[in-house]
């Protein structure tokens, strides 16, 4: 499989390089490591690679600072510039605010424009943007976002054999192909009328590409079917498969390379029915291959017309490309990215690039028949040039959740008052499941912005598995506020029966070793103490309820200095049903 993952990574890479209007290519089910040494291999003698994560800003994408003898100047940024170059993201559903507005301002366009800090440049956009997500991950990006990637390809698989990925690209110069009415209309059906306003026309630049790499002068009905399959809107045999291709065969179309092996790579495509598994390297790896559209019907030349790869239930978050206002808490956040930059107060947190190029404007007023002298005249500093950083909003309460599976409750109902108290006063929510299935040895941490997020009600519904790894839990717990302390007030809720029956040094090394003994409540006794010590976290123990060995919450909240409450308690609840802090 990875071989085929690897054929159609290096297909969309070639496409992409073939024609400047694929800039945008979402690789589904990529590592980000994976996604960033595929992208260094693609900008190898095509241009610069810029690396763009959650803490990238608008200052280097769009402007930069150049220094030279006759002093500071603004010149275009890493993006700004009529050239080719490569942005790699390695995983876009945490990329910062800044970096979606590069996207959503870039990709596709025909002319950008830069007006920041008296600079004003406008030019054609060339650079080829490469990124990852998960493949639960896409659903939920913001529609104008996700829009920007015509090509969303199927990587899962790939973590071992990104060296291995081929990308051909053709010799400059050559003429675009043609798109006869035949290829248009084949385009226009497979993408059928709930399709997004730029499907077809990804599905038509992929068709075209894909017959410029063989060398064709027009792109045929055949083409835009190849080009369905490697976008994920068509499953099934390509032309000439014949009835004995196996279920592990790839199928290779006519005329797509020639016999001694030389020219343009093969278009590999997946046979009818083949699903394409996430491995453990994957992001995502309980994702299988999406359904057939309902009421599809077989294509012209064999397959069923289904769902885009990143095709979901529709939760897509919308959130509009700026940054929301952050509450009020008394003292500002120096810990979130910086987002921007504001007149400073006092002299904390300054940004030293913008303060200097807050006084460089006004040196010649300052300083008048001086200022270009030789040596460079000092630089004159005043308080109204102070600048500090911006940093993104952080919610002012972290609420974090540790969900024992195997303690044999009914948390839904349990724990209902206190969802109804995350949700009401919008906490971020981080959710540590313990006890499910897949790897039973260690926790799984998952971060959301507040309770809305579908994963959290999939969760309380989980069944349990066979092993308890609490102390791995709480020191996921552990580093999770941690990294959100002081920034944000904590509470941490830890809904379990105290049965912990793997040490940590199982869930570290991933092996069991009998006999376990009370190895794993000592061990989730011990990072329980060192969480008490974090200054501004309010804890809680749930009990399920009678059963032997209860006397093991309590051993846990006396470590963790959390109060113990029973699960479905009408005593721990105030009058709106919400619980008494």
């Amino acid at each position: 499989m990875t071989g085929a993952a690897s054929e159609r990574v290096g297909t969309a890479l070639s496409c992409a390089a073939a024609d400047d209007r694929l800039s945008g290519v979402l690789f589904l089910g990529m590592p980000p490591r994976t996604l960033v040494e595929v992208a260094r291999r693609f900008a190898d003698g095509f241009g610069p690679l810029v690396v763009l994560g959650a803490a990238t800003t608008d200052d280097g994408l769009w402007t930069a600072v150049d220094a030279t003898r006759d002093g500071l100047r603004i010149v275009p940024g890493r993006l700004a510039a009529d050239r080719p170059a490569v942005a790699a993201v390695p995983d876009l559903a945490r990329l910062s605010l800044a970096g979606r507005r590069a996207a959503v301002s870039a990709l596709g366009a025909d002319v950008a424009h830069v007006e920041r800090h008296g600079l004003s440049v406008a030019w054609r956009p060339r650079t080829r943007w490469l990124a990852a997500c998960a493949r639960a991950d896409a659903a939920r990006l913001p529609p104008h976002l996700l829009d920007r990637f015509p090509l969303r390809i199927d990587a899962a698989g790939l973590a071992d054999g990104a060296r291995g990925v081929p990308i051909h690209r053709p010799p400059a110069g050559l003429p675009v192909p043609a798109l006869p009415e035949d290829a248009a209309a084949r385009a226009v059906e497979l993408a059928g009328p709930d399709a997004g306003a730029r499907t077809d026309l990804a599905l038509a630049r992929t068709a075209r590409a894909i017959a410029a790499l063989r060398g064709a002068g027009a792109a045929t009905p055949a083409d835009v079917d190849e080009a369905a399959r490697l976008l994920g809107l068509l499953t099934g045999p390509g032309p000439g498969s014949g009835a004995a291709a196996g279920p592990a065969d790839p199928v290779e179309p006519a005329g797509t390379a020639d016999a001694a092996g030389d020219g343009p790579p093969r278009l590999v495509t997946e046979p009818a029915g083949a699903v394409i598994p996430a491995t453990a390297e994957a992001l995502d790896p309980a994702v299988t291959e999406p359904a057939p559209l309902a009421g599809a019907s077989p294509g012209a030349t064999g397959g069923t017309a289904r769902a885009r790869p990143d095709d979901g239930p529709g939760d897509a978050e919308r959130l509009p490309l700026r940054a929301p206002l952050a509450p009020g808490r008394g003292r500002r956040d120096t810990r979130g990215p910086s987002i921007g930059t504001v007149r400073a107060t006092d002299l904390h947190d300054l940004a030293i690039v913008p303060t200097l190029l807050a006084a460089a404007r006004f040196q010649a007023v300052r300083c008048p028949g001086h200022h270009a002298a030789r040596p460079p005249h000092p630089l004159h500093l005043a308080a109204a040039d102070l600048r500090a950083h911006r940093r993104a909003a952080r919610p002012p309460l972290m609420a974090v959740l540790l969900l024992d599976h195997t303690a044999g409750a009914d948390w839904p109902d349990a724990l209902a008052p206190y969802l109804h108290w995350m949700y009401t006063a919008r906490a971020a929510v981080g959710l540590i499941e313990v006890g499910t299935g897949g790897d039973e040895l260690r926790a799984r941490l998952l971060t959301t912005r507040n309770l809305l997020d579908p994963r959290v009600a999939d969760a309380l519904d989980r069944p349990p598995g066979r092993a308890t790894p609490l102390a791995h839990g709480l020191l996921l717990a552990e580093r999770l506020l941690r990294r959100e302390l002081p920034a944000a007030d904590a509470v941490l809720l830890v809904a379990t029966d105290g049965r912990g029956n793997v040490p940590l040094s199982a869930s570290r090394t991933g092996r069991l070793v009998p006999p376990v003994s009370t190895q794993g409540v000592d061990d989730a006794l011990a990072v329980a103490a060192r969480i008490r010590r974090l200054p501004g976290v309010r804890s809680v123990v749930l009990d399920p309820g009678p059963r032997p060995q209860r006397f093991l919450t309590a051993r846990l909240a006396e470590a963790l200095g959390a109060e113990l409450r029973s699960a479905g308690d009408p005593r721990d609840t105030g009058p709106a049903g919400e619980p008494e802090w």
